[in-house]
Order: C-alpha cells, then structure tokens, then sequence
C-alpha cells in the first residue's frame, strides 16, 4: 500500500497534469480562432478559389478606391477662350467687356493664363443711377472710367467631376481659382479736373471658374474676377466681371 504522501503526491500531479492539458487546448483555441474568423469572413458571399478570398478580405481591410480615367484631359494642351462679360458694380457705368484668355496646361490641374479684354467707348453703358441723377440737373463727374486690361497669372484646377443631365447625357466638369496681376487702361480727370487723361495702373486680379465640357476640343467657361487698383483721388476700386465664354483645346 501506498502511503498517504504517495497518494496525495500523485494525486496533486495528476491535477496538475490536467490542468495543463486544459491550458494547452486554451491556448491552442485562442492561437486559431481569429485566422479561422479571418477566412470565414475573406470568404464569406464568395464561391471562388482561395485567392479570390483573399481578395475580398483585404479590399475591405485597405478600403481600396478606383480612380477613373479622365474623358477630357487638358496637360500639355492649349486652350483659348473668346469671351463676353460685365462689370456691374460701378454706381454709374455698366462694363461689357470683350475678350480673350489663353491657357496653357502644365498640369492636369495647373496652368498658365494670360487675357486681355477691351471695352472702350462702345461696350459701356449709363446706369439707372446715373441717368436718374442728370435728369434732376445734378452734374455727375466720373474720377476713372476703365477703358480696357490684360494680365498675367495661374489657373488651379483642383476639382473634377461629373453629373447626369436628365439621366440623358453625362456632363464633364472641372472647377478653377485664378491669381494674377496685370494693368488696367483708366480715363481719368486730371488734379485740376479740367480734362480727362489716359493712365495706366497696376491690378491685381483674383477669381474663380467652371469649364463645361462639351466635346473633347470645345467646352463653355464661366469665370468670376475680383479687380483691385488704385482709384483717381485715393483709395482702391475693386471692380468684379462675371463672363461667359467659349474655349477652344488645340
């Protein structure tokens, strides 16, 4: 017979030994649980070879996108644009410039603008204001009056989609910001405000635009300009234009 130390020595190592039975198949469980999670969910709505699993499991892991080749692209291209526009917040002369704008692309996204556009005597009219005040005999006087300007900047055209027109025909776009500086043509009064001169001022010119995809060669631009320059007797004039113009890729 075994004596009561035997008995309770084999007995503490039997329990020990399960135990660490119970521990290992623990261990072993946690150790394969998540890589059969992983390829239960891999696989999950898929009836296709391992590989394709694998596929759908890091597609959504990594959150993959697709990036969708342009329709119309501009890099390395020439673009010119004719274009009408007007000037409206003068209190006493309405501006309806005519010009022209050319651009060419470095970048998909960036690009070199020069324009000039003339309105002289003839694309201008009086406003309402101004007319009102004469016919009650007060003498309206006119410090500068813009008679044509040309400048020099960059076009950023960070943004480009598309929408559906009536679910007919999809319509490409790209949206633009502009800085430059250039010179304004003014007819001004001179200090004695005897008679009218012409000068030259420097402006600064900023804005923005949308290009109107219609063909890969032809598209319809609109485009907002904020002028800044130096007003006669002081100041700063800050004319705005809106203008709708057609452009020409080459």
């Amino acid at each position: 017979m075994s004596s009561p130390a035997v008995t309770g020595a084999r007995e503490s190592m039997g329990r020990n030994m399960r135990l660490s039975a119970a521990l290992m198949v623990l261990v072993m469980v946690v150790a394969v649980a998540p890589l059969t999670w992983a390829q239960d969910e891999g696989s999950q709505g898929s009836e296709g070879p391992l590989g394709d699993s694998l596929e759908d499991y890091w597609s959504e892991r990594r959150d993959i996108r697709v990036i969708e080749h342009r329709q119309f692209e501009k890099v390395g291209r020439h673009q010119l644009t004719a274009y009408v526009g007007i000037i409206p917040n003068d209190p006493f002369i309405n501006y309806y410039p005519l010009g022209i704008r050319y651009d060419y692309w470095l970048l998909e996204s960036v690009g070199l603008e020069v324009d000039a556009s003339y309105i002289g005597d003839t694309f201008r009219a009086e406003s309402d204001l101004q007319g009102f005040l004469e016919e009650n005999g007060a003498d309206v006087v006119l410090l500068d009056q813009q008679r044509w300007r040309t400048h020099f900047g960059v076009n950023w055209a960070p943004f480009y989609g598309k929408i559906a027109f009536l679910n007919l025909k999809l319509i490409h776009f790209d949206f633009n910001v502009f800085g430059g500086i250039g010179v304004v043509g003014v007819r001004s009064l001179n200090a004695e405000r005897t008679a009218e001169e012409d000068e030259y001022k420097v402006e600064g010119s900023i804005g923005c635009g949308l290009n109107i995809w219609v063909i890969d060669w032809f598209s319809i631009r609109i485009d907002f300009r904020q002028f800044i320059f130096e007003k006669a007797g002081g100041g700063a004039s800050h004319p705005s234009e809106i203008s709708l113009g057609f452009s020409f890729f080459i």
